[in-house]
């Protein structure tokens, strides 16, 4: 089975989430590869982050295969 990049960003990242139901997800299905950063702008919409592409700003995240 092929595997996909997922860029996890936000409260989402594994190291953060507010959610032990999140933490167990990304232990079980996505493989740490990287850290990076993405040119957009972070928005808290409540129970998850979203992101708007932005020149003026980054975002850190991780990279993992899904």
């Amino acid at each position: 089975m092929q595997k996909d990049d997922l860029f996890i960003y936000g409260t989402l990242r594994k190291e953060i989430a507010p959610s032990e139901f999140i933490q167990n997800l990304l232990d079980r299905y996505a493989e740490d590869q990287d850290t990076g950063f993405v040119q957009a702008k972070l928005y808290d919409l409540g129970n998850y982050p979203g992101l708007v592409p932005s020149e003026n700003q980054d975002d850190f995240g991780s990279l993992s295969l899904v």
